[in-house]
C-alpha cells in the first residue's frame, strides 16, 4: 500500500505533538505518496507495521489514491474479464524487465532494494510507482541525460504495451 501524510500529519512534522516514537515519527517524514509501505519497511530502520497502523489510527496518514483508474469489467462476461488479466500480466512482466534492466544499467548495485521491490509489485501502478521513483535517483546520482534515457525507455515500452498497439 502507498501512504501520504495527512494535514494532521503535515503539522505533526513541526509540532510533534503526538509523541511518536523515532520510527513512526521516521516514516511520516519520508512518506511521498509514491514509496510503498514494503519499500518504507524495507529501508528505514526500526520500523513495523505498527507504525503504520498508528499514524492511520491517529489520521495522520491515509491511503494514496490509486495511481490509475481500475477497467470496470461491468457487462463483460468471466472470459473477457479473465484475458484482459492475462493480458495486463503480460504487459507487467513486460514492463517490469525494461524497468529492471534501466535500474540495472543506471544504478547498478545502488539499485539492488529497487530491483526487489519490482519483483513484489503486482500491479502496474506499483510498477509505474517504481519507475518514477527509479528515474528520480537515475537524476540525482548520474544526472539529467541517464534520467532522459530512462524516461525514454520506460516510456517507450509503456506506449509498446498499451492496449490496442
Amino acid at each position: 500500500m502507498i501512504w501520504t501524510r495527512t494535514p494532521a500529519g503535515q503539522a505533526e512534522l513541526k509540532t510533534h505533538a503526538a509523541g511518536l516514537r523515532a520510527a513512526a515519527q521516521n516514516v511520516l517524514m519520508v512518506l511521498d505518496g509514491m514509496k510503498t509501505e514494503e519499500m518504507l519497511l524495507a529501508n528505514l530502520v526500526g520500523v513495523t507495521r505498527d507504525d503504520f497502523r498508528t499514524l492511520a489510527h491517529l489520521g495522520l496518514i491515509a491511503p494514496a489514491a490509486p495511481a490509475a483508474a481500475v477497467a470496470s469489467t461491468v457487462g463483460g462476461n468471466a472470459q473477457t474479464a479473465s484475458t484482459r488479466a492475462s493480458a495486463a500480466t503480460r504487459v507487467d512482466g513486460q514492463f517490469a524487465a525494461v524497468l529492471a534492466n534501466v535500474v540495472t544499467t543506471h544504478l547498478g548495485l545502488a539499485g539492488f532494494r529497487l530491483l526487489a521491490a519490482c519483483e513484489k509489485a503486482t500491479t502496474t501502478a506499483e510498477l509505474h510507482d517504481l519507475a518514477r521513483i527509479a528515474i528520480g535517483l537515475i537524476q540525482e546520482r548520474k544526472g539529467s541525460t541517464a534520467a532522459e534515457d530512462a524516461r525514454g525507455r520506460l516510456g517507450a515500452q509503456s506506449r509498446n504495451s498499451a492496449p490496442g498497439s
